[in-house]
């Protein structure tokens, strides 16, 4: 019966458990965000020789504020993957503490052993295990936006503010993109 627990044991944190994580964490890079498509990026640059110093700092502060964004989203996807693979090497180490415990048969009778070695490197990738979950849940995720470009003109300098206000509509309307700098434009042109 005892065996049985061992058995299930080993293949619950030995196989199940380390799988599931490793497969999961494969699919949460599949997941990451690639950057702006070079393309929709060249379209607006080749509409842009009409654009004042204002539609400039439009475009670059908002192209920012995307790349900032992608970076951070994906920052964040890789930490979590990093966790579930510090989860996963934990679980082996589980596996490899469980198959060291024995039960022998001797002249007196039955009694329990300890592999010391097997014991010592289960518990020794149970810590890297745990430690690597812990250093990639700690690490800062912090979001910084770029400073405004400095484009000067003759005309009225658009405001930070209105920067900020646009793409706080773009992103409530889930456009946040290529198409929130059509529609700051835009609105920049008076259209």
């Amino acid at each position: 019966m005892q065996q049985n627990f061992k058995v299930l044991g080993l293949i619950i944190f030995g196989v199940v458990l380390p799988s599931l994580m490793f497969f999961s964490a494969y699919f949460g890079m599949e997941e990451l965000v690639a950057p702006p498509n070079i393309n929709s990026l060249q379209e607006i640059a080749a509409s842009s020789a009409r654009w004042t110093n204002d539609q400039y700092t439009l475009f670059s502060s908002m192209y920012l504020e995307n790349v900032n964004y992608t970076v951070v989203r994906n920052k964040q996807g890789v930490k979590f993957s990093v966790m579930k693979i510090g989860f996963a090497v934990s679980s082996v180490g589980i596996a490899l503490l469980i198959l060291g415990f024995d039960r022998r048969q001797g002249a007196e009778g039955q009694f329990h052993g300890v592999s010391l070695k097997l014991e010592s490197f289960g518990a020794l990738v149970f810590v890297v295990g745990s430690l690597v979950a812990a250093y990639a849940g700690i690490v800062a995720n912090e979001y910084q936006t770029s400073q405004t470009p400095n484009y000067f003109s003759d005309a009225d300098y658009i405001s930070k503010r209105h920067i900020f206000q646009i793409m706080d509509s773009c992103a409530k309307n889930g456009k946040l993109g290529v198409d929130c700098v059509r529609v700051g434009v835009t609105q920049l042109e008076g259209g």
